[in-house]
């Protein structure tokens, strides 16, 4: 059995997150098919997001490297087919997803994908969440669960209509050594992550009996305060 696969993510304009050609590598080398699909193409959305970065971030929002990966132009090399749309909630996105047929849809976003999304294109639809679910929920997942928890925690969780609700697959604990600092943190968080989504996949392909938890409660967080993050790094 080969899976067919649909990895929806943002800004192809941009995009050069390490771990998703990672993940596209890892699993199309196993045999799996795998469509990208990215969403908010336009640069309208691109300045929106830019701005949004700096009013929450407290770090420079880097411009992306004339000789960065662009996983667009990756993807494409690799044989991937690449999409773009406006918006992934858009019907032209939903049609041409749900004619895909894929068994797994992955998604890489910072977007809630709306109530007609999920039920036209009626396909198991996986995030990870960068948080301890169920205590934690929406963003900033990574600083409120450090600040609450004093740990590191991926969780891979099914996408329902609402805001990280959906039943939980597994959880991954990420050792912090040393210091916190977030920007780094995130980095290491994320090489975890295709290898968590393989074997997910490979469960899956292999008809294994996925046990999954209830994920009904917990508190819904927003951005950390830039000067909350300072405070948590500059702690002893």
């Amino acid at each position: 059995m080969s899976l067919r696969v649909a990895l929806l993510t943002n800004y192809p304009l941009i995009d050069n997150v390490e771990w998703k050609r990672n993940f596209a590598t890892k699993i199309k080398d196993a045999g799996f098919y795998i469509d990208v699909h990215y969403g908010k193409k336009d640069l309208k959305s691109l300045f929106f997001s830019y701005l949004r970065k700096r009013k929450y971030s407290y770090g420079v929002v880097k411009k992306t490297k004339a000789n960065s990966i662009k996983n667009r132009n990756f993807f494409k090399k690799r044989g991937i087919k690449v999409t773009s749309y406006n918006s992934l909630n858009s019907t032209k996105a939903i049609t041409a997803i749900k004619k895909g047929n894929y068994d797994i849809i992955i998604t890489a976003l910072d977007q809630i994908l709306t109530k007609n999304f999920i039920k036209t294109v009626n396909t198991s639809i996986i995030n990870v969440h960068y948080g301890a679910l169920p205590s934690i929920k929406g963003t900033s997942a990574l600083e409120w669960t450090y600040f609450k928890h004093k740990r590191c925690e991926l969780t891979l969780h099914y996408i329902d209509s609402g805001i990280d609700t959906g039943l939980i697959i597994s959880r991954k604990e990420i050792a912090i050594d040393g210091p916190v600092l977030f920007t780094t943190l995130r980095s290491e968080v994320q090489n975890h992550i295709p290898k968590i989504l393989y074997d997910f996949l490979i469960k899956v392909k292999n008809d294994e009996n996925l046990i999954t938890s209830p994920n009904d409660r917990g508190y819904l967080y927003t951005f950390m305060h830039p000067d909350m993050i300072r405070i948590l790094e500059n702690q002893k």
